[in-house]
């Protein structure tokens, strides 16, 4: 049965708006939440439906989980860095920021490097370390975190979007559509800014509240507050990944921003409707949403993550095809090289393949040198690296699988 925002039945029918407000307050389902919006405290529904759906989630994670872990680690790490790559993007496109997944992968491949001067290197690098919820308590840690990951680009872009206050923004801002119609209105002045931020950190960090339920009530939180001039958004996303990779699944926190993307209309709407003060705190359909955005990244994780691994079962199995009477040490290189195939867009670094193959430089290039011999030996250029993977459609899968 459809959930129907209060907002909603003010419009379609008054006479039920304030009783339905009334009898939902007083439901024994209800979650009072110490946070109001306008003159209303904030509250949600622990309905049927959403915690359906939160248990779906659970099941699908400790799926997604079975699979990631029976991944090799070469491929595990391969296929996080190509999921790091398109959650960036994807969540700077929804801000409208420019970037490509070449420009990420740059930086991702020499965050110790030169590149830790771009203008995305401290947001690659909260990435890279995905899960760690312990720096996220107090103000001081959004607002250092804020400084890590947003503050180089967004003074390059405009001076004037600087937090100006003592921790957050010191004046006004407001969210307007492409219309130029002002959707919300961020809180203010700075004092309320901080007040209603501490509180919503209380909420995210209570262990009394479930964690899906927690996560998308400071998701929520974050963008009605909206304490910085730029880059809430990708802020609150960022926080709410990094609980879900901590919480759930390490893989998962890297789909967010691909499925807010898939489903934007949705996302937005429901932000529109909690921020509506005729919907009197009530942040149930919020919640419906996010929790339906978090099932629909398990699937779309869980999909791809059997397409891939069930792809390199059958390669593994035809690699003494592949390599031929080759050495034990030349065929784990073609393994690697398949691996990096699979699991990356891109392909493996030399320092990697160094580590892994445990020889010297010479030997390595020898070794690969023989590989592309064959013609099967895909190299690519990213700055001053070099990538290798096998080039599989240069491979005749049909023939080697009728060969076995």
């Amino acid at each position: 049965m459809k959930y129907s925002s209060l907002s909603e039945i003010y419009y379609a029918d008054k006479s039920k708006y304030e009783s339905t407000y009334k009898e939902r307050f007083a439901s024994d389902e209800c979650i009072k939440l110490d946070f109001y919006i306008g003159e209303s405290q904030v509250f949600f529904l622990e309905t049927h439906s959403l915690l359906k759906e939160v248990n779906g989630i659970l099941w699908k994670t400790a799926t997604i989980r079975r699979i990631a872990d029976a991944l090799p680690k070469v491929a595990w790490t391969q296929l996080r860095n190509k999921y790091l790559i398109d959650e960036i993007v994807l969540t700077n496109d929804i801000e409208g920021v420019q970037s490509t997944r070449r420009e990420i992968g740059e930086v991702l491949t020499d965050l110790s490097g030169q590149n830790t001067r771009s203008r995305f290197a401290g947001l690659v690098n909260k990435y890279v370390n995905l899960g760690d919820v312990r720096q996220i308590k107090t103000c001081e840690d959004i607002r250092n975190l804020y400084d890590d990951m947003f503050l180089d680009e967004v003074i390059a872009e405009d001076k004037k979007n600087r937090p100006d206050g003592k921790m957050f923004r010191a004046g006004c801002v407001s969210v307007i559509n492409g219309a130029q119609k002002t959707l919300h209105e961020g809180l203010f002045p700075e004092s309320k800014i901080i007040d209603a931020m501490n509180s919503a950190l209380v909420i995210l960090n209570d262990p009394e509240i479930e964690l899906i339920f927690r996560i998308g009530i400071f998701h929520y939180l974050f963008g009605y507050i909206h304490p910085f001039y730029e880059g809430n958004g990708r802020m609150s996303r960022y926080i709410s990944s990094n609980f879900i990779a901590e919480g759930l699944t390490p893989l998962l926190g890297y789909r967010i921003s691909y499925t807010v993307k898939e489903n934007l209309k949705g996302y937005y709407k429901a932000f529109n409707v909690c921020n509506d003060v005729k919907n009197k705190g009530d942040i149930t359909p919020f919640l419906l949403m996010f929790t339906r955005l978090i099932s629909l990244s398990c699937d779309s994780l869980e999909a791809d993550l059997l397409r891939k691994s069930n792809d390199y079962e059958t390669w593994k199995k035809l690699l003494p095809q592949i390599s031929g009477e080759q050495p034990v040490k030349m065929q784990e290189l073609y393994g690697y090289l398949t691996q990096a195939s699979l699991f990356s867009d891109i392909g493996i670094s030399i320092p990697e393949l160094l580590v892994l193959t445990d020889v010297t430089r010479a030997t390595l290039a020898k070794r690969l040198n023989k590989i592309d011999s064959t013609g099967i030996l895909k190299l690519t250029k990213r700055g001053k690296g070099k990538f290798y993977m096998l080039d599989l459609d240069k491979i005749e899968l049909d023939d080697l699988i009728s060969e076995q």
